[in-house]
């Protein structure tokens, strides 16, 4: 069984008044993920009945821990017709006239565990109205816009005769028809196609299941699993034991079940590499932020064959016409204290960020992303009068947007100073020419009595140790590059030089272990494409981690986000 992950081009136009309390501009406030074509969250179905049909969107912060990531990242919901009903009927104490079998579900709702559902399509559901006063009608009837209402709730697509969404009822969103370019084998991605299976390794893997089943590990290195239990105190202990399959990935417990820490749990992060994770090396560094930027953008670079690196993971034509955010509101209305300006670099959406390093000092630092550096080339914007940089050095940041003009120090990767502020300023000149950073680099490593042995190797590491915008940790970022530049094959150093730790085997851009309870400077992106708005690999990347993770113990589930009466919908699949 192969696994297909699919990249679609969204339109999105919702009701006018629906966004008034969204995390993103354009977007309803509400959520809710699907099973089955049955919405999970309650709240989101009472919103569609009360405005309508929505597009919304679930905010996920760069500070979540269940993965670790540089910038926010968003999740879509898309409701189709009749949400509150599965695509056909569930038999149950209310549906015994059902003929579907519950062993062909692939995911159950809720809501239809113990009485069944009728089907969205079924001509009973469709003829009486869903009541939210009267659970017995929410499973049995089609939702209405409102209770006296004939017709049930449409869904969002608009259907074919439209050139574009209208924002009224049946006609939110719009996506263009898929082609093969739109469609990516994880199997291949991953490496799954690529292993051995058989007996002695004679032949490759046709796809997950037969890799799963039969693949060559005569080293036992995925034929193994973590087991949780606890001992006499309560306390969780870990034990690995060995399966008869091979295991995709597994994380450590320590890590995923002690929210709200995980990956950054104390006791995760004392975990050495090899003891924190099992499984195929595509997925190892869950709780790595330069390894989720690095599948991401694998992921990015798989969906749109560009050979050009620049960390960006959104469609650049949305970039190039876009428009200065004049919906945003407030949200997106500077101020003297560096925000909040928007940008659509982090998910092919409006999402607040601000220039750190003003005269003014921004008041929610601490729980909104850095913008990143061309932020006011790219919205078209003109600062405020009055805005100012609380200094033209470069360690402060804000120069380094060119508020009121240039940094006092050079910034370009010949001459910065080999220092964090160097470090943080080569990162900005990067966005324009990623050699500034290997030329940063090679200057660190010749610094330090070290010497370049492979330049090709060190350009392709060097461009995974700059972003888009500032990190939030400077220390902890100048701490990273250094460490990885220490690891690299790429490189020798003289004896003496302090820089003789090794690398992981296999992977020359390991950031060190951080010391236990500090947070890493950590990074990722998005596919889905919203909007006008293009989502790039991250919703993909997060939906991977919760989604494709599979499981010998549970059947294969999916959950769609995408709801629509036609089945074609975004599915990822649960472990």
């Amino acid at each position: 069984v192969a696994l297909t992950g699919a990249r679609y081009r969204v339109q999105v136009k919702n009701p006018n008044g629906v966004e008034a309390n969204a995390p993103v501009p354009g977007f309803g406030a509400m959520f809710s993920a699907f099973d089955f074509g049955v919405a999970t969250n309650d709240d989101a179905l009472k919103e569609l009945a009360k405005v309508g049909d929505f597009v919304g969107v679930q905010l996920h912060s760069q500070d979540d821990a269940s993965i670790i990531v540089a910038y926010p990242y968003y999740w879509f919901s898309l409701p189709g017709a009749c949400p509150n009903l599965p695509w056909k009927c569930i038999p149950g104490a209310k549906q015994t006239a059902c003929q579907t079998k519950r062993s062909e579900l692939e995911v159950m709702p809720p809501v239809c565990a113990d009485s069944g559902c009728a089907g969205k399509k079924d001509d009973a559901a469709l003829e009486c109205a869903a009541d939210f006063s009267k659970p017995d009608t929410m499973s049995g009837c089609c939702l209405r816009y409102s209770p006296d209402d004939k017709v049930a709730i449409k869904g969002g697509l608009c259907n074919n005769s439209e050139k574009a969404p209208t924002g009224e009822q049946g006609c939110v969103y719009m996506y263009e028809s898929l082609e093969d370019k739109d469609f990516l084998s994880l199997d291949n991605l991953v490496g799954i196609t690529a292993a051995k299976c058989g007996n002695s390794g004679e032949r490759t893997c046709t796809d997950w299941a037969d890799w799963r089943k039969n693949c060559f590990d005569p080293d036992k290195k995925y034929k193994r699993r973590f087991k949780k239990t606890q001992d006499g105190d309560g306390k969780m202990k870990v034990d690995v034991e060995e399966t008869d399959y091979c295991v995709e990935y597994d994380l450590h417990p320590y890590c995923q079940d002690a929210p709200p820490d995980l990956c950054n749990n104390v006791d995760c992060q004392n975990l050495s590499p090899s003891e924190k994770e099992i499984g195929l090396e595509y997925w190892l560094g869950r709780c790595e932020e330069s390894h989720n930027t690095k599948r991401a953008e694998s992921i990015n670079f798989a969906f749109t064959k560009t050979t050009e690196k620049n960390h960006l993971m959104v469609d650049k034509e949305l970039l190039d016409s876009n428009f200065k955010y004049s919906s945003g509101g407030m949200r997106c209305t500077p101020n003297l204290d560096g925000g909040l300006y928007c940008t659509r670099q982090y998910g092919g959406v409006c999402t607040a960020c601000f220039i750190p390093g003003t005269k003014v000092p921004f008041p929610a630092a601490n729980t909104t992303p850095t913008c990143p550096f061309n932020v006011l080339a790219e919205g078209g914007y003109t600062p405020p009068a009055g805005t100012e940089c609380k200094s033209r050095d470069a360690a402060d940041i804000c120069c380094l947007y060119k508020v009121g003009g240039a940094c006092s120090q050079p910034t370009d990767g010949s001459s910065a100073e080999l220092s964090v502020s160097g470090y943080i300023s080569v990162m900005a000149a990067s966005l324009e020419d990623p050699n500034h950073m290997f030329n940063f680099a090679k200057r660190w490593i010749e610094a330090n009595d070290g010497k370049v042995e492979n330049e090709d190797q060190l350009k392709e590491e060097a461009y995974w140790l700059w972003r888009v915008h500032p990190p939030k940790r400077y220390e902890e970022a100048w701490e990273e590059f250094q460490a990885n530049l220490k690891a690299s094959t790429a490189v020798t150093f003289g004896p003496g030089s302090g820089t003789e730790s090794p690398g992981l085997p296999g992977d020359t851009t390991t950031p060190a272990t951080p010391e236990p309870g500090k947070n890493k400077v950590h990074h990722a992106h998005y596919p889905v494409w919203i909007a006008v708005a293009a989502v790039g690999a991250c919703g993909f990347l997060a939906a991977a981690w919760f989604y494709v993770y599979r499981n010998p113990r549970q059947r294969r589930q999916r959950g769609s986000f995408v709801e629509e009466e036609t089945h074609r919908s975004l599915q990822m699949t649960r472990m």
